[in-house]
């Protein structure tokens, strides 16, 4: 990856994050719940790993909103000469070598993170005496998933990871929990297992990892952070548990432990942003789950803000028409007087590619090719709009085609009508037959169906004129 592809890479990626700051920071001055925030980071994320992938699929759209190249005018030549430009050897660029070792680096910490994980959990003991408490939590919360708990051997902090099968890990000091506290524990770590958090959280630091030169990236995945403990809180305090209380608890297991594997794992208590986390679990803060309506609404707009912001190419504005048309007369040119290289919008991106220069020889008076052009240029104008004018009568007569289809429609409805008329006027004459034989009715004609009017064949768009090529 060249630096000029890092670069614009990584400008798009932070005004994805921008846009997910600015949708938490409008939820909660709107006083909305740590449920919303988290679900904005996430979208943010998932949006900025996709950047490629829709910058692949989808076409480019490109908005004139640089300022316009100067047009140099083209020279009349009596011979020229392709140059053939080689390019220079290529050697290794130091830049994203050290871009993909940090980024290695950062993938490899994830992995030997959940390596030490299961390594703690082998170690650990089952603890079977919470085995109803667990099935009673699950069934409360919708959890269909088996969810395994196991006590560790040694000192850390609760913490849960998995989501197709999810493992809650307690400290080794959970046997001497109050009920209380335990059912808090429990019910924080269940509420990772419901929303998924150790699959976002990992899809998280992976992407960090990938724009780990990016400030923001870390910037966002602390604030997903502490909106999934922040929206964890809320559960517990919504299902009943004391607030004062359950700070105190979780003051407690942040200063007397200290969470380890943070990127591998959920951890319930850290000392990371712990401040805000009792502010919000003693404050008046809405507490709400999150909904299926505002869930999809977000996820609709983080998809058409990433298509935007992953297909968008700023390109320069097009140069006015009396700049490209002038005729240029020039006196005698020394020869094999080298011209410069000019540049061309690349057909995908608009980015800018070296055309092969050209030496001038000799220069006489006469038109420029320019001239040519826009007369060509004319002509093909004029056929478009003719072209467009036979697709407006096109239009018309399928308009004029439907009209007599519904004009078709209502007669086949006036000929069933007048059908079911006649099976009733021929029961009426079946009961009256042997009395005194009445006149048998008269079948209706069914009425002609229209002919359809042929649809008539579109024309067939004109061909631009090719530029004209100097000559000698």
């Amino acid at each position: 990856m060249t630096v000029a592809a890092a670069a614009e890479l990584a400008l798009r990626s932070s005004v994805l994050l921008g846009l997910a700051w600015l949708a938490a920071w409008i939820i909660q001055s709107q006083r909305g719940s740590a449920a919303m925030r988290h679900a904005v980071w996430m979208l943010g994320f998932a949006t900025v790993a996709s950047l490629p992938l829709l910058a692949w699929l989808l076409p480019p759209l490109r908005l004139a909103v640089l300022p316009a190249e100067p047009v140099a005018p083209m020279l009349p030549v009596a011979a020229t000469a392709a140059l053939a430009v080689e390019p220079g050897p290529s050697s290794p660029n130091l830049l994203a070598l050290i871009y993909l070792a940090v980024a290695l680096v950062l993938l490899a910490r994830l992995a030997i993170g959940r390596a030490r994980l299961e390594q703690m959990w082998r170690k650990a003991a089952p603890a079977d005496g919470l085995r109803f408490e667990m099935a009673r939590l699950c069934s409360m919360l919708g959890i269909a998933r088996p969810v395994e708990v196991r006590v560790a051997a040694e000192a850390i902090v609760p913490m849960t990871w998995g989501s197709i099968a999810p493992r809650i890990l307690l400290p080794r000091e959970a046997a001497g929990w109050s009920a209380g506290r335990r059912h808090s524990v429990l019910l924080h770590e269940l509420g990772h297992v419901s929303r998924h958090d150790s699959l976002g959280t990992l899809i998280a630091h992976a992407v960090s990892a990938l724009y780990w030169p990016n400030p923001l990236a870390w910037y966002a995945i602390r604030q997903m952070r502490l909106a999934q403990e922040q929206a964890c809180d809320d559960l517990v305090l919504s299902n009943g548990s004391a607030a004062a209380s359950y700070a105190r608890d979780l003051v407690d297991s942040a200063c007397a432990l200290r969470p380890r594997f943070a990127a591998a794992s959920v951890a319930m208590a850290g000392r990371t942003d712990l401040e805000k986390r009792v502010r919000s679990i003693l404050g008046e803060e809405c507490r709400t789950r999150l909904s299926g309506m505002f869930l999809s609404g977000a996820a609709v707009f983080a998809a058409l803000g990433g298509a935007i912001v992953a297909t968008v190419v700023p390109v320069a504005a097009p140069a006015p028409a009396e700049a490209i048309a002038q005729p240029a007369v020039i006196a005698a040119v020394p020869a094999a007087i080298e011209a410069p290289v000019l540049a061309s919008a690349h057909p995908a991106h608009g980015r800018a590619a070296p055309l092969p220069a050209v030496a001038v020889i000799e220069a006489s008076p006469a038109l420029m090719p320019d001239a040519e052009y826009a007369q060509k240029l004319a002509e093909y104008q004029q056929r478009v709009a003719a072209y467009q004018a036979d697709t407006h009568r096109y239009d018309d007569k399928v308009i004029a085609y439907r009209a007599e289809v519904g004009r078709y429609n209502d007669k086949m409805a006036d000929y069933r009508a007048a059908c079911a008329d006649y099976q009733l006027k021929v029961k009426a004459y079946q009961l009256a037959v042997a009395a005194n034989p009445p006149t048998p009715p008269t079948s209706p004609t069914p009425p002609t169906p229209p002919t359809p009017p042929t649809p008539p064949t579109p024309p067939t768009p004109p061909t631009p004129p090719t530029p004209p090529t100097p000559t000698s």
